[in-house]
């Protein structure tokens, strides 16, 4: 049967750009917030405490950590990638699935909104049909996703973590969960559909060797973050770094009680609906502590980061 051997945890956008960026991308999200809702709040004054020096030196430390986190999935030496990761208007439009799996050939990563750079990535079908049949058999209305416009995967949840950390030359699945558009599932639900796709695996009659890669989050209220149905506390550049910790301790010891009694409201009330990839990651991988990990929190990024590795 297919073994899963390794998984990668990180977060993406800010957490891919250098510290002396953070304001420039900053100042480009509250000015799309006003785009949107005609006003922008007033910068969070936990700014006043972070400075890119800092900043510079606790970022060099987290990204160690995500660098180790990735050797230590790629030193299992997986065959292929599952990579998880939501979609923000970017792959869907005008019909939004629940959870997805794309089931083509091949497609082109074509990184951020910022880049034009496109990277061939070779995707496995077989594999991909193999996880759509069971999740569905399971009783999850997963879509199928055969091609995408013009073959590009623009969803940043899965081109930046590839592209990023150098994991292009992975044959890969990409595997979409719904996180910010309301309604989503609730967490439960996304680590029983992990558990689907992990029963997929096992039934392979191949010793095909699998990594799982997932991004997003942690706590972050950025322009689009579904304000509409969002009601409290938090304002634009907030973070949620209580709960994010409360999260990190579980996962230390693989709580898994902990992961199944949140709900969609608390995501949404800590700033943390992107969670879903990584919830349906330990649902996959089953609940092992991370063989190395880390977390922080940075106002001038907007973000806490949480970067996690297994070597399985």
């Amino acid at each position: 049967m297919a073994s899963i051997v390794g998984a990668l945890a990180t977060s993406h956008a800010f957490a891919f750009l250098d510290p002396d960026q953070w304001d420039a991308r900053r100042d480009r999200m509250r000015a799309s917030y006003e785009r949107r809702y005609g006003v922008v709040p007033d910068e969070r004054p936990e700014l006043a405490a972070e400075d890119v020096g800092a900043n510079t030196e606790r970022f060099a430390r987290w990204r160690a950590a995500l660098d180790e986190a990735r050797d230590c999935m790629t030193a299992a030496r997986p065959d292929v990638l599952l990579v998880v990761g939501d979609d923000q208007n970017e792959v869907f439009s005008g019909v939004q699935p629940q959870f997805a799996v794309y089931t083509g050939a091949r497609c082109v990563s074509a990184s951020d909104r910022d880049k034009d750079t496109p990277y061939e990535l070779a995707c496995d079908p077989g594999l991909a049909h193999t996880l759509l049949d069971r999740s569905v058999r399971d009783g999850f209305d997963t879509a199928q996703v055969g091609h995408f416009e013009h073959e590009l995967l623009q969803s940043h949840a899965h081109a930046q973590p590839l592209e990023h950390l150098d994991l292009l030359d992975y044959p890969c699945v990409p595997v979409f969960v719904n996180a910010i558009h309301v309604p989503a599932p609730e967490p439960s639900r996304c680590i029983d559909f992990g558990r689907s796709l992990a029963r997929a695996l096992a039934d392979l009659p191949d010793d095909l060797r699998v990594g799982v890669v997932a991004s997003g989050g942690m706590s972050h209220f950025t322009a689009g973050y579904p304000w509409p149905v969002y009601d409290g506390p938090h304002t634009l550049g907030s973070v949620d770094g209580d709960f994010d910790r409360l999260v990190v301790a579980a996962l230390e010891v693989g709580d898994e009680e902990f992961f199944r009694s949140l709900t969609a409201d608390d995501l949404l009330e800590h700033g943390d609906p992107e969670m879903r990839a990584l919830l349906v990651l330990l649902g996959l991988i089953g609940f092992v502590p991370p063989t190395t990990h880390a977390y922080d929190v940075f106002y001038q990024a907007v973000m806490g980061m949480l970067a996690a590795g297994w070597k399985l």
